[in-house]
């Protein structure tokens, strides 16, 4: 694919929900958002829960209502931030009002909203679901897989209990996913078309296109030597938002952290004494077994584990002769594990000895066996044993709650409108000012950060604030380091003054009348060769200075795969009929083009079997989309929704701070 000029930006394909929600699940932060997604995200079409409270209208405290669900103005605003939250992860310059303008809050009710709708749709249609479908779902998930990557009990409470969920609440998630997967499912499983609907596409992207193209630079038809004072203003007044420069702050902070508090006072013997008095029980003699065990959905299957475990099989051998597998776990109490199998079966595990084989007994998710595979014991602990281990974590202690309570000191006296400067002189603290800097924490003109990487909240704090001196304690290091932040001036966005930049607007102004000449010799060769004259001849004819036409072109496939970085020529060319010519104006007045289109060269794919098929692929996924795009219109009319718009746009200036 030949051109002159330069490529365009490629635009970024966005995977669906499901593949971000799969990937999530390898990091251990990613293990909270998984789960927080999992209660509040319907897969494929929502990015938040739903509040399933019924109302008669649109009431004040909500901000939508679909059928007989409404949504709360708290949910809304909590996922609004939580989205901005995982916003900021990939550009920590981001502030709250640029998110709320760029569409945010539109974006996360209209998601709230389809998922609402298309759940209610889906009930109203008669979709169900089962407790059996739902563990299914939930043993997919990763999250609650063992070492081995199987599904495993125990994992699976402490993640849903380590971010304060339920299986209640999770089972009523996974059902609303399953009810709308029943629904689209249909039309987001087309997989091909038929060879006939595909050939047209398949053959266009076989297409090849020949012509030819010159390029008139502004350079070579800008005016020379210096220009009108009056030109000059003009240009500056009516392109003023070119040069203008970002709002910038100047931004004051001092940190405070571990190192200002110190040793935070001194640990006695009696503290040492009182502690180990108040932890009796984890310096007692204790017992930790290793086990062993699998979940079986039918009792029949889990006898035949259990009998070839009890017969010398291990565990994992016997489950996985029976298209399953075993997967272990240590607990130091039956209490521990009773949470999963119950009081009376835990309290078996704990009886039994090294090696014994316990079950088949009834847990949540289905029949479990369970082996005791060691069982390792530890002697209590005296005093004196465990006196330096005690004395650390007290001194770590004094120093949170010293922490903590400066903290909380000085988050009062900023509410009693004490300035930062005082409470920096009054604590120790250093006092440090930026220049004004622009919300990305730049200078202007600049790509180097003026704070470092890890002063990313400092600055948006800073940005944030509707007025100067509004004083706030911002978090660098969670329990570790903090900073007093505020703004002593605020430079509204505005050019700087044309003396300082004459220069640089006359140089603009300049390539803005050269622009203007090359495009009226660029319609002069054109209109040449719409009388049948040859583009080169064309170009001669206007005694173009030092300049050639070049032959571009290639086939529609070559620009498919692209993917968005083709030539401005080449896109309008494959836009043109047979034999005719047009302009093209080169962005930034870098100049004009005249293009022209000599020859199509028709594709036939019949002879591409492969292609036919890869575009029925890519076809069908796009007609399943268009579907169910559908399938939600029907959904929320059907189901009606109502939104109350004086309560979005109140959430909206909250947010913002402009009310």
């Amino acid at each position: 694919m030949k051109a002159h000029g330069a490529a365009l930006t490629p635009t970024r394909i966005l995977s669906p929900m499901i593949i971000f929600f799969r990937r999530i699940f390898s990091s251990k932060i990613g293990l909270f958002f998984s789960l927080v997604f999992i209660a509040l995200i319907a897969i494929a079409f929502a990015g938040a829960d739903v509040g399933r409270s019924s109302f008669g209208g649109v009431a004040g405290g909500n901000v939508a209502k679909i059928g007989d669900t409404s949504i709360g103005l708290g949910e809304l605003r909590e996922e609004v931030r939580r989205r901005f939250d995982a916003a900021r992860q990939e550009n920590p310059a981001l502030d709250m009002k640029t998110f709320v303008e760029s569409g945010g809050v539109d974006e996360t009710l209209d998601s709230m909203v389809n998922s609402a709708a298309l759940e209610g749709y889906a009930k109203k249609l008669g979709f169900g679901s089962t407790k059996a479908l739902e563990d299914a779902e939930i043993r997919k998930i990763p999250a609650f897989a063992g070492i081995d990557g199987t599904f495993d009990q125990t994992r699976f409470e402490q993640a849903i209990k380590g971010v304060g969920l339920t299986e209640k609440t999770l089972r009523d998630d996974i059902r609303r996913q399953l009810l709308i997967r029943q629904m689209t499912g249909p039309v987001t499983g087309i997989t091909k078309l038929a060879p006939g609907l595909t050939l047209p596409y398949a053959s266009l992207l076989l297409e090849a296109r020949d012509g030819r193209a010159t390029f008139l630079p502004a350079t070579a038809y800008a005016p020379t030597g210096e220009p009108d004072a009056k030109a000059v203003a003009d240009f500056y007044a009516k392109n003023s938002a070119r040069y203008t420069i970002p709002e910038r702050r100047v931004v004051r902070y001092a940190e405070f952290g571990e190192a200002t508090v110190g040793k935070a006072g001194a640990v006695t013997d009696a503290d040492i004494a009182k502690f180990y008095a108040d932890n009796k029980a984890d310096y007692a003699a204790s017992e930790t077994r290793k086990i062993s065990q699998v979940i079986a959905s039918d009792r029949a299957i889990a006898d035949k584990i259990a009998a070839a475990a009890k017969g010398g099989a291990t565990l994992n051998a016997a489950a996985g002769a029976n298209g399953l597998a075993a997967s272990e776990a240590s607990f130091a109490a039956a209490s521990d594990l009773s949470t999963s199998i119950g009081a009376a079966a835990a309290k078996a595990v704990f009886a039994a000895p090294k090696g014994a084989v316990v079950g088949p007994l009834q847990g949540p998710l289905g029949w479990v066996v369970t082996r005791v595979e060691a069982i390792d014991g530890k002697p209590a602990r005296d005093l004196a044993s465990v006196r330096d281990d005690i004395r650390s974590q007290l001194v770590e202690r004094k120093r949170q709650e010293a922490l903590i309570d400066l903290y909380n000191s000085l988050q009062d006296q900023l509410g009693g409108g004490a300035d930062i400067a005082e409470l920096a002189d009054a604590h120790g603290l250093k006092v440090e000012t930026t220049k004004a800097i622009t919300a990305g924490g730049t200078l202007p003109g600049s790509d180097a950060a003026v704070l470092p990487d890890n002063y990313a909240p400092v600055v948006s704090a800073a940005f944030e604030a509707s007025e100067e001196n509004f004083g706030e304690i911002v978090t660098i290091e969670e329990n570790k380091r903090y900073a007093l932040v505020d703004v002593t001036r605020i430079v509204a966005a505005a050019p700087p003054p044309l003396k300082d930049i004459r220069e640089q607007v006359a140089r603009d102004y300049r390539l803005a009348e050269g622009a203007k000449n090359a495009k009226v010799i660029a319609r002069k060769i054109a209109a040449r060769v719409e009388k049948g004259e040859k583009l080169e001849a064309a170009v001669a004819a206007e005694k173009v200075p030092s300049f050639t036409t070049q032959k571009i072109g290639g086939k529609r496939a070559d620009m498919a795969r692209a993917k968005g970085r083709i030539p401005p020529e080449l896109s309008l060319l494959f836009s043109m009929a047979p034999k005719s010519v047009k302009t093209l104006e080169i962005g930034n007045n870098a100049g004009w083009m005249v293009v022209y289109l000599e020859s199509i060269d028709e594709g036939d794919a019949t002879k591409e079997p492969g292609l036919i098929e890869a575009v029925s692929t890519q076809l069908a996924s796009a007609m399943g989309n268009e579907y169910v795009g559908g399938m939600l219109n029907a959904a929320k009319k059907a189901m009606g929704v109502e939104l109350n718009a004086d309560a979005i746009a109140t959430l909206k200036r909250e947010l913002t701070g402009s009310q």
